[in-house]
Formats: C-alpha cells, sequence, structure tokens
C-alpha cells in the first residue's frame, strides 16, 4: 500500500507479488502469504485507539471500521493472486470478537 495515503494500493508492488508468487507456486512451491494492514486500516487504528483498548468512545465503529478497511484490501491481495492463476483464499484472524458491557 502507499502508507501515507488513506486506503491506497501500490497497484505495481502487489502486481508483481503477485507474478512473483505465481511464478513460485507453478514451480511447485507451497507458500502462505500473509500481510498487514498498511494503508487499509492503520489510519483508524490509530484515529479510535484501537490498540488501547475499549477507552475511545467510538471504539466499536473504530473497530468495525478498520476491519472493514483490512477486509477490502485483503480482497484485493486475493483477486490479484487469483487473476494471476494463484488458487488464493483470504482467512480473518479475527473470526469472532468478543464485547462486554460497560458497567
Amino acid at each position: 500500500t502507499i502508507k501515507s495515503q488513506l486506503e491506497t494500493l501500490n497497484e505495481t508492488a502487489l502486481d508483481t507479488t503477485a507474478s512473483q508468487v505465481a511464478a513460485a507456486t507453478s514451480s511447485g512451491v507451497k507458500l502462505a502469504v500473509l500481510h498487514g494492514a498498511g494503508s487499509f486500516g492503520h489510519f483508524q487504528a490509530k484515529k479510535y485507539g484501537i490498540s488501547k483498548g475499549d477507552s475511545h468512545p467510538d471504539w466499536a465503529f473504530g473497530f468495525a471500521d478498520t476491519r472493514r478497511a483490512v477486509t477490502l484490501l485483503n480482497q484485493e491481495v486475493v483477486a490479484r493472486l487469483v487473476r494471476s492463476q494463484v488458487a488464493a483464499v483470504g482467512l480473518s484472524p479475527f473470526p469472532t470478537a468478543l464485547m462486554k458491557a460497560k458497567s
């Protein structure tokens, strides 16, 4: 991603990486591709203090917006890999979330 710009892909880098992964897998290499949030999530996480727990008054919304952005990035990564003939699927590290009521 272009980390200084909200939700902006580095298209060239992503396409190059997808091509390199395709070349590796077509030669028999088995691998897993992991990615972070880059500009798809770091802005939101910082704004709502996600790493600090639920202390921000809009924490739940911030969590949701961060997940939305990271999920969008994951869809783009998987789509580029599939277009490059890589059998790719996205697996979320957050299948569930636990929230507690404040007393």
